[in-house]
């Protein structure tokens, strides 16, 4: 299989409005990025148990708050708890639709990941396929028509980190020939990243805030920019 050589490719990742703050909220806890100023790396980076917790952020001087939710429950008690400062509060699938074409797969993916494959696909461009390696693993792709192939969703892996390498490598391999991708890019996101750079065999590029970075992008279409 051949691959883009992740070395060679520089993301191109869109500037942050002042006062942001973009929530990827999951089953357990919520992590939070305070974009500084305009450059994409400039970030403050947080982990939280619960939504009270986000109390802490309070005091900055926010005007938007994107976020990825894993339940509906959670948008009213973020909106609440930012009341007084009134910033733009915003949701990927509720306020800010897909834009994403969807018409190759029969069921809707989760929010967080088109949010991911989104951002990827506008950094680099082209073919390219999403590793979320979190909990589990999801394997995502935007083919060369621009559609969106969602591949399996892995829940059980070896502990062992190169056994765990070496079934992603064949998980990887099979997803993107399975689907007739020519050559994507390979980018790969979450928890359990490292431990595949470290013992994997293809090369990928890593982005660990891809869903923030998937929000900052979105805000910007919403936005005409």
């Amino acid at each position: 299989m051949d691959l883009k050589d992740s070395n060679s490719w520089i993301p191109d990742w869109s500037p942050a409005p002042p006062g942001l703050l973009t929530l990827d909220c999951r089953e357990v806890g919520i992590n939070a990025i305070l974009w500084l100023d305009s450059n994409p790396k400039d970030i403050q980076n947080f982990d939280f148990d619960g939504i009270e917790e986000l109390s802490q952020l309070t005091g900055q001087p926010l005007k938007n708050v994107l976020g990825v939710i894993h339940e509906d429950g959670s948008l009213e008690a973020i909106q609440i708890l930012f009341e007084e400062q009134k910033p733009i509060v915003r949701f990927a699938d509720k306020d800010l639709p897909c834009p994403i074409d969807l018409s190759k797969i029969a069921t809707k993916p989760s929010t967080r990941r088109w949010v991911s494959l989104f951002a990827a696909h506008r950094a680099y461009g082209g073919s390219c396929c999403v590793i979320d390696s979190n909990e589990g693993v999801t394997l995502d792709l935007i083919d060369e028509e621009d559609c969106m192939r969602t591949g399996i969703s892995l829940d059980s892996l070896p502990e062992d980190p190169i056994e765990f390498s070496r079934v992603l490598d064949r998980e990887i391999v099979s997803f993107v020939e399975g689907h007739g991708a020519n050559g994507p890019l390979l980018v790969i996101t979450g928890r359990n990243a490292k431990t595949y750079i470290e013992n994997g065999r293809l090369p990928v590029q890593h982005e660990p805030e891809l869903v923030h970075r998937g929000l900052l992008e979105l805000w910007h279409q919403d936005n005409n920019e």
